[in-house]
């Protein structure tokens, strides 16, 4: 079947064939920019030509549709390393827990007077610090810098004294990687910088999903410029700002560049109705011609197991309602699973430090859970640290409760053999995520978990942290390519809701 390109695609492709400088195409959420971008690096006649692609698998899946171009598919961290491999003495061996053991080591030689229960939390906060300071590339020899840095992420800073650490650290991690040549991943987009290290320049360089870059990643992928440079992105679905990801990336790299800004506003994804939800956020997304209407549904949690079908997506703002209901569709013999290896790691390390708690045993590690909450929350209160990162704590402590009383676990050990299957990345007839997790994802029917979270909303939120949650709702809204089923908590939530539709 000929491709046929939107008169969005058109202008894109004419642009690449005649037009000058840099572009940015605005790409609405199911707006088919892979297919635009694949179709766009067949008009490529340069012999060096990159698409920065957002993570591994993307990457490959775009290499295999690129076959036959001029165009490479790498992600973002293949080429930080590629740059490390030039100047290491040794092949770079990859520890992700470097800065855990690092920051650690550091406390434990640095605050000797405090006790090692409240060491964790001291070196856990160092470490953080670390790990934002090298993605948004800011100053670890400047405390006000790394203050300002630690108030906007929300980060937990107890003993202030840290902020003057920070660069001691960050030196010895770089020693690390010169001598020994052990790395983690942020050090692949971080010492290029650093070290002043430029990858091989292309002329024509591809960057998908721009608006999720933080500054280390856009600085390395601005020193790959060897003609013009076309940045793919979504503002509404800038999502990780949490994570180091600069919230306004899209039009930081529209005004550095002077690109000229490319519209791909129809969505080929999602039907007519769940469109007009999507478009209270984002108004230019446009349903495709003749779309159809689709199924707007609204159910309660206790029905959720009943109506799940094979190929079914699950999502919701927080973990815990996922975990529960994950383990009510296994206990009723639904393969199901919970997405995020890296949220299992986030559960084993609260559990490791519940463990280490003054006597300790596993036949009351419900009560040291809820005591280890109260103590870190009462920190947190002290700190002035952010709603977002209680909620978070609360989330991850109420996590643990369900998987404690839902499995019969005897130890720390086989209870973390227990969320590590919960949380893996094997193949499942339905799939239950977190909203940061589904973000490329789809599926002819997804259910929306208390979809009265979603902006979650709490006391003295940042301008861009509500923008960040209005974000994961529209990333929600447009999932779905055929129907969307609310699933609400109780009676009463669910009659608002379709009140506020039928007023709608």
């Amino acid at each position: 079947m000929t491709f046929q390109p939107s008169p969005y695609q058109q202008v894109i492709f004419d642009w690449i064939r005649t037009g000058r400088g840099d572009g940015i195409i605005n790409a609405v959420a199911g707006s088919g920019k892979t297919t635009t971008l694949v179709q766009a690096a067949k008009l490529i006649t340069s012999r060096s030509a990159i698409f920065v692609a957002f993570n591994k698998s993307i990457a490959e899946e775009l290499g295999r549709k690129l076959q036959g171009t001029s165009v490479q598919a790498k992600t973002m961290h293949s080429i930080g390393l590629a740059c490390l491999y030039r100047v290491l003495s040794g092949k770079p061996q990859i520890e992700d827990r470097k800065y855990n053991k690092l920051c650690t080591q550091y406390i434990d030689q640095h605050y000797p007077s405090v006790s090692p229960e409240e060491r964790s939390p001291i070196a856990t906060a160092l470490r953080k610090l670390a790990n934002m300071a090298r993605l948004t590339l800011t100053d670890p020899a400047n405390p006000e810098a790394l203050k300002d840095m630690a108030i906007h992420y929300n980060i937990e800073v107890i003993e202030k004294s840290l902020f003057g650490h920070v660069a001691a650290v960050l030196e010895a991690g770089n020693e690390l990687a010169q001598k020994g040549c052990l790395i983690d991943f942020t050090d692949m987009v971080y010492l290029p910088y650093v070290w002043k290290l430029h990858p091989p320049r292309s002329e024509w360089v591809f960057v998908d999903e721009c608006q999720d870059l933080n500054r280390a990643q856009l600085e390395l992928v601005m020193k790959m410029r060897g003609g013009r440079m076309l940045f793919v992105g979504d503002p509404q679905q800038s999502i990780y700002g949490f994570a180091g990801a600069d919230n306004r990336s899209f039009y930081n790299i529209k005004e550095r560049t002077g690109a000229i800004e490319l519209p791909l506003s129809i969505c080929y994804r999602c039907p007519s109705s769940h469109i007009q939800m999507a478009r209270e956020i984002v108004m230019q997304i446009k349903p495709r011609p003749n779309a159809p209407y689709g199924t707007v549904l609204h159910n309660l949690e206790h029905e959720l197991p009943g109506l799940v079908q094979e190929g079914d997506l699950v999502l919701c703002r927080m973990t815990a309602p996922l975990v529960s209901a994950c383990i009510k569709m296994i206990r009723q013999r639904i393969p199901a699973r919970v997405r995020g290896r890296d949220v299992a790691k986030d559960l084993i390390a609260t559990l490791d430090e519940v463990a280490k708690m003054k006597n300790f045993t596993f036949d009351r590690i419900a009560e040291y859970l809820v005591l280890y909450r109260e103590t870190k929350l009462q920190w947190m209160l002290q700190s002035e640290a952010s709603e977002t990162e209680q909620e978070n704590l609360r989330d991850k402590v109420e996590c643990l409760l369900v998987c404690v009383e839902s499995f019969e676990a005897a130890s720390v050990a086989s209870l973390k053999g227990e969320i590590e299957a919960l949380f893996s990345d094997e193949r499942s007839s339905v799939w239950l995520s977190t909203v940061h997790r589904a973000k490329g994802l789809e599926a002819e029917r997804v259910h929306l978990m208390r979809p009265h979270k979603m902006p979650l909303i709490w006391k003295d939120q940042k301008p861009w942290e509500y923008e960040q949650e209005m974000n994961l709702r529209y990333v929600a809204l447009t999932r779905a390519t055929s129907a969307l089923l609310f699933i609400h908590q109780d009676e009463g939530e669910r009659h608002a809701a379709v009140g506020l539709n039928r007023a709608a």
